[in-house]
This record gives C-alpha cells, structure tokens and sequence, in this order.
C-alpha cells in the first residue's frame, strides 16, 4: 500500500471528505487532495502527527507502512486524549497503572 492511499484509509475511516480534514489539519482541502493523490510527495509532520492524533492510526505506518497501523481499535475523531477524558477516575487511575508496566 502506497503512502497516499493510507492517508485515504485515515480519513476515510473518521469519515470526513478532504475539505473537512484540511480545516481540521490547518490546511486547504485541495492539499489533502493532492497528499491523497500521490501528487504532492511530501506532507509536513505536524500535518501528519495531527491525522494520526484524529483518526487513530500511528504516524510511523502512516509515513512508511511499517509497524501497527493503529495504535488502538477506536479513537475519537477529537483523538486520544478526548479518549481518556470520557474515562471516570477509577479507569484512568488503572490506565496509568497498565502504561507504567510499558518498558521503554
């Protein structure tokens, strides 16, 4: 799978058209357009760390294909910290204790 057409499975999985991605993105529509395309190669990183914040996929399979593409099954269009935040205190306190188990 082409860099491009992951950009397309990302959106597309939040379900929001090119235009609506770019106003969240900070960019025009036609730039997603054209990411989407293969038209325009680069993307600049903060656009992309922000599409992997909003559609759940990790930034690294976004860029190169490689390693999980989604980091979770499901997270909010808003990202993961809008996660967490619908989490009462009992859940986020057992979810802090779960990423401390993590080895770097």
């Amino acid at each position: 799978m082409f860099r491009y057409e992951r950009l397309v499975k990302a959106r597309q999985a939040v379900g929001l058209t090119q235009r609506q991605l770019g106003e969240r993105l900070g960019c025009s529509g036609s730039a997603v357009a054209q990411w989407e395309t293969g038209e325009t190669a680069n993307i600049r990183l903060e656009y992309l760390f922000l599409l992997a914040d909003i559609s759940g996929y990790s930034a690294r399979w976004l860029a190169t294909g490689r390693g999980a593409a989604r980091l979770f099954k499901w997270v909010p269009e808003e990202g993961f910290a809008a996660l967490v935040a619908r989490l009462d205190s009992d859940e986020r306190w057992q979810l802090m204790q779960a990423l401390e188990q993590i080895d770097d």
